[in-house]
């Protein structure tokens, strides 16, 4: 995959560094993210996204806030990176991260040219990743180096851990659990790489496997009391 870094003006009006990705180059990622997440929740990420990027998926090398701290007597080095090619772009998984209720979904991308290319604007370093969306708000950049299991693993490691003690009462043991341990766990949708819960007082939530270990990757509160799944659809889920 050879790429060069662009101009590009978001739909916020500012300018930044970026290469420009279109949905067809980035087909299996955004096909993975159809699979995690519902078709609803689908939308609202990447509606989200469309109102700050535009159309196209972006790798961005340097932001606004960046690019106004490079000196104007620089502006020659960043004339010079535009002609670069960069030909060591990979695009490695798919990642999530979450701040307080704010998730993102994105591509973890490596190039060693790119990381060149902002040290030699003496920007720092930062992880590489083309943002698939956000909702309600984007998280911050620092935080998008968490890779997603595949999906295989958490429907087995959700089925082993289910079967041997008959409930999900093992998931108040996931590290950033903070409800309230005794409020009883109700499955309200179990998909190929998440499972979303309520408890007794209308919290919700959504698990998902980091560094194979189940973490909580969404909280919030809805007083609708949703209905779960009936021991049928756990079973149908967890032993396919």
């Amino acid at each position: 995959m050879i790429k060069k870094v662009e101009w590009i003006r978001d739909t916020l009006g500012v300018n930044i560094l970026a290469i420009p990705f279109t949905g067809a180059e980035i087909e299996p990622f955004v096909k993975d993210l159809q699979e995690i997440v519902s078709e609803e929740d689908y939308k609202k990420f990447s509606q989200n996204r469309i109102r700050v990027e535009g159309g196209d998926y972006l790798l961005v090398v340097a932001n606004d806030i960046e690019i106004r701290s490079i000196s104007p007597s620089s502006v020659d080095r960043i004339n010079r990176i535009l002609d670069l090619e960069i030909a060591d772009l990979h695009l490695e998984s798919l990642g999530v991260s979450q701040d307080r209720e704010n998730i993102c979904y994105y591509i973890i991308c490596h190039s060693k040219s790119l990381s060149s290319i902002r040290e030699y604007l003496w920007l720092d370093k930062k992880p590489l990743f083309i943002n698939l969306g956000w909702n309600p708000r984007d998280v911050s950049p620092g935080l998008k180096v968490t890779k997603l299991e595949k999906i295989d693993k958490f429907l087995k490691l959700l089925s082993q851990n289910y079967y041997k003690e008959g409930n999900f009462e093992f998931i108040k043991s996931v590290e950033n659990y903070h409800l309230d341990k005794f409020d009883y766990i109700y499955p309200l949708k179990i998909e190929n790489t998440t499972a979303t819960f309520r408890d007794d007082n209308f919290n919700y939530f959504t698990i998902s496997l980091i560094n194979d270990k189940f973490r909580v990757v969404a909280t919030w509160n809805d007083p609708r009391k949703l209905p779960y799944l009936a021991q049928t659809l756990i079973d149908k889920k967890l032993k396919k």
